[in-house]
C-alpha cells in the first residue's frame, strides 16, 4: 500500500482519527509542534464590544469628493432620462420618423424653419 518510511504517503497515519476538537472536549496536549493549548475561556470575554453606529451626520462627514462627484452624475442621467421621455411624449413616443419618410415620399422637403437676418 505506501511505505512506512515515507511520512508524506503513509495512508494510514493520514487515515486515523486525530484529536477531538469540538468545543466541549478537553483541549489537546501540545505535541512538540510549539502550539500552546487552546484556553477555554467564556465567550463574553473573547468577544469585543460592539462600537456604537454612526450617526447619519458623522457618515456625511466622511464623503469624498469622488462620491459626490459620483451622485452629481447620477442626477444628472436621471434628468437626462425625463428630459428624454418629455420629448418622446410630445411625438407620441413614435421613434419611426413617420413625418419625414412621408415628406420626403411626396416630393417636398420637410418643414424647416429658416431663420433670416433683417
Amino acid at each position: 500500500m505506501s511505505q512506512a518510511d515515507d511520512p508524506f504517503k503513509n495512508l494510514d497515519e493520514m487515515m486515523a482519527p486525530g484529536p477531538d476538537l469540538s468545543p466541549g472536549a478537553a483541549p489537546p496536549d501540545s505535541d512538540g509542534l510549539g502550539i500552546p493549548p487552546v484556553s477555554t475561556a467564556p465567550e463574553e470575554e473573547l468577544a469585543p464590544a460592539k462600537p456604537p453606529r454612526p450617526t447619519l451626520r458623522e457618515r456625511l462627514r466622511q464623503i469624498d469628493i469622488f462620491t459626490v462627484m459620483l451622485g452629481l452624475s447620477l442626477l444628472a442621467i436621471i434628468i437626462a432620462v425625463i428630459v428624454l421621455a418629455i420629448e418622446l411624449s410630445r411625438y407620441q413616443w413614435d421613434t419611426s420618423a413617420r413625418s419625414a419618410r412621408q415628406s420626403v415620399m411626396a416630393g417636398r422637403p420637410p418643414a424647416v424653419e429658416v431663420f433670416r437676418s433683417v
